[in-house]
């Protein structure tokens, strides 16, 4: 479970299932807007009708548009359910519910639970909960997760153990991420480039 604020709105980011023991979990999201006095029905994220696992949700807002991203595990494409990519969506603050894009696959390759492997005797299990993260900011929200499927070739343990990974995902032009820039008190804009720092543009 996780929380974002957004605009004095607090959201809140589940993943639920239909019976204790169940391998079929949703994504669900809520929100309050009275500081947790009364939340709202839940609204599912993943669109998929799979009687699969989703899990390890993670919830981000972006200040500059108001949008929520959510990015979660999931073994919707596991015919045994048994192993996971990492998918995520972007909604936008309209109307009385968020309404989420079509999710989207992350992920370059697919993992398992062999990640939890054992480094040394006397360390504790790494799961794959350890590197789950979400950062949303400039119009780019950032996962990062627990993969070993050394998709990228650069895992020094290979497909045996977890490594973090991470990808940037955006909505495009119909997430309406508003205007990257920065106005000072005295009237410089500033723009905030792709790969950090600031350049001063002009004054207005």
């Amino acid at each position: 479970m996780q929380s974002a604020l957004i605009s004095g709105a607090s959201i809140l980011s589940t993943h639920k299932s239909p019976s204790v023991g169940s391998g079929t979990t949703s994504i669900q999201v809520r929100f309050s807007d009275n500081d947790g006095g009364t939340w709202s029905s839940p609204t599912q994220v993943n669109d998929d009708a799979t009687a699969t696992s989703k899990f390890l949700p993670r919830i981000a807002s972006n200040r500059l548009s108001g949008n929520i991203a959510v990015c979660w595990h999931d073994a919707r494409n596991s015919a045994t359910n048994t192993t996971m990519q990492e998918f995520c969506t972007i909604a936008t603050p309209t109307g009385s519910s968020p309404t989420f894009m079509a999710n989207a696959e992350i992920s370059n390759g697919t993992s398992d639970g062999n990640g939890s492997n054992l480094r040394w005797p006397a360390r504790r299990t790494s799961n794959s909960g350890i590197f789950s993260g979400l950062a949303y900011h400039q119009g780019l929200a950032h996962p990062a997760w627990a993969d070993d499927s050394n998709s990228t070739g650069d895992n020094p343990d290979g497909t045996s153990r977890y490594d973090a990974y991470t990808d940037r995902v955006t909505g495009g032009a119909a997430a309406h991420e508003g205007d990257p820039h920065l106005t000072t008190v005295n009237a410089v804009h500033l723009r905030f480039p792709g790969r950090g720092g600031i350049c001063r543009l002009a004054r207005l």
